[in-house]
Parts: C-alpha cells; sequence; structure tokens
C-alpha cells in the first residue's frame, strides 16, 4: 500500500522536458525509459497554489502517461520523485535563452569551407564527365550579366534642396 502512494505522488516515467510553450500553454516531455515524446498541457501541471504553471527546457520531471483521444499523453507532471519544479523555487528565478550555436543557417555549397565537399559531389557522378557546374555570377556592385535589362535611373542628389 505504501509502494502504491509514493508512485501516486510522483508518478511512474521519469523525462526530461523537449521544449514548452507558455503562451500556448503546451509542451512536450521525452520519456527516459522508452525514449519517445508526449505531450504535456499545462492543466496537467502540479505545482504550488498560485503559481502559472509552466516548465523549463531540460527540466526533470516525474509523470503518469494517461490516453487521451487515443494517444498517451502526460499526467499528474511534478519535479523528480515529487520533489518541487523549477517554478516553485523560491529563491531563484529562471529565464530560458536559445543557445547559438543552435540557432543554423543552411550554408549554400558554393561557400563551404572544405574542398572535400566539391570532391565528393564529383564522385557521386557515374558518367564519368568531368564537367564542372558553372557558377552562378555575382554581379553585385558590378555589371549585370547578359540579357538583364538595366534601367537608368537619374534619383533626386542628396545636395540639392527640394523646392
Amino acid at each position: 500500500m505504501t509502494e502504491e502512494m509514493s508512485i501516486q505522488e510522483f508518478g511512474t516515467e521519469v523525462g526530461r522536458v523537449i521544449r514548452f510553450f507558455n503562451r500556448k500553454g503546451y509542451g512536450f516531455i521525452k520519456n527516459l525509459n522508452d525514449d519517445k515524446d508526449y505531450f504535456v498541457h499545462n492543466s496537467e501541471i502540479k505545482c504550488s497554489e498560485g503559481l502559472y504553471r509552466k516548465l523549463y527546457p531540460g527540466e526533470y520531471v516525474s509523470f503518469n502517461l494517461v490516453e487521451k483521444d487515443g494517444k498517451q499523453v502526460c499526467s499528474l507532471v511534478k519535479g523528480v520523485m515529487g520533489y518541487p519544479l523549477l517554478i516553485e523555487n523560491e529563491e531563484h528565478t529562471f529565464r530560458v535563452y536559445p543557445k547559438q550555436e543552435h540557432r543554423s543557417w543552411s550554408q549554400p555549397k558554393e561557400y563551404s569551407d572544405s574542398e572535400s565537399d566539391e570532391e565528393s559531389s564529383g564522385s557521386d557522378n557515374d558518367s564519368g564527365s568531368e564537367e564542372e557546374e558553372e557558377e552562378p555570377k555575382e554581379f553585385i556592385n558590378k555589371e549585370a550579366p547578359e540579357g538583364l535589362e538595366v534601367a537608368d535611373f537619374d534619383g533626386l542628389n542628396i545636395n540639392q534642396e527640394m523646392s
């Protein structure tokens, strides 16, 4: 009986918060046992009375899995082993900032630093022809390429006064 009570106090599963959208009131928790992501709604977060229910990315939590609308979702979300969540900390306030290294953008192939990328792309060609792909011509602050009409524009001289 005591074992059942302790399981109900802090949940049967342990997971890590992947992301949580405060404004929308939901997020996702990765279960450490089966490595799957599960939906969590802020109404299922159990914290001290009067606090805004939210979770922080990277926070470890205990929870139960219940079935809603044919899918398993998190229920009774608390701190690990029933301990308080980060939002319940009275001494510290937490803020979430995205790491710079996770803000990535796809780098165009012609600007890649390594020579190996160019060599590997040529090795994929089974026809054996060694024709290189022509690089697009850059014309910033230069002449426009053939076939492109350029309009002459006599703009307003900044030094002239407008009347």
